[in-house]
């Protein structure tokens, strides 16, 4: 059995994503925690959000009335079969569906005002890597979220609502301080 997936694991090459699965496997427990970590991204009306491993854009469509008209939600994905599944559900103008990986996002630095990764940074070869890209593709002053361990609030911070992970897993402190999120040593 392998263990190296690459690109487009979540389904055999040449499958469609069966959205309405994804959805009742893992949609229905991981969209209780969107609301929270948009609050945390600080997303506003007229934001720029990237939605790093947006899946099916379970994020993404929490984002987009947030956002309005104004702003835009980019959904990154490494699964182009991901991608289709979003942009299949979130059929609106200010989503953008961007095959990436989020360890080498294709986005200049400082182009968006919020970064979210609602489930992901775990699945990545190199998690520090991932954080490192989230930090650089952020405003200044711009705020990154994810759902689980570390907390900051520093300028191009990441918030976590689950800090005592941190605590508890000096490893990712230290990912965190690598990318950049801290401002001292673990």
């Amino acid at each position: 059995m392998s263990t190296s997936f690459g690109p487009g694991f979540h389904v055999a090459v040449g499958w469609a994503v069966d959205t309405s699965a994804y959805d009742r496997y893992v949609g229905r427990w991981s969209r209780l925690f969107v609301p929270t970590v948009l609050a945390a991204a600080e997303v506003a009306p007229g934001c720029r959000v990237l939605d790093v491993s947006t899946g099916t854009g379970e994020a993404a469509l929490l984002t987009l009335p947030i956002v309005g008209t104004s702003g835009v939600v980019i959904g990154a994905d490494i699964s182009p079969a991901m991608l289709q599944g979003a942009r299949q559900r979130l059929n609106e103008s200010s989503f953008w569906p961007v095959a990436a990986d989020g360890q080498a996002l294709p986005f200049p630095d400082g182009s968006f005002d919020a970064v979210v990764c609602q489930l992901g940074l775990q699945f990545f070869s190199e998690p520090a890597l991932g954080l490192m890209e989230f930090r650089g593709v952020l405003r200044k002053g711009a705020c990154a979220a994810r759902p689980n361990s570390g907390s900051g609030s520093y300028s191009r911070r990441l918030w976590t609502p689950t800090g005592w992970i941190q605590k508890r897993f000096a490893s990712q402190r230290r990912l965190i301080f690598a990318a950049g999120f801290l401002p001292s040593p673990p």
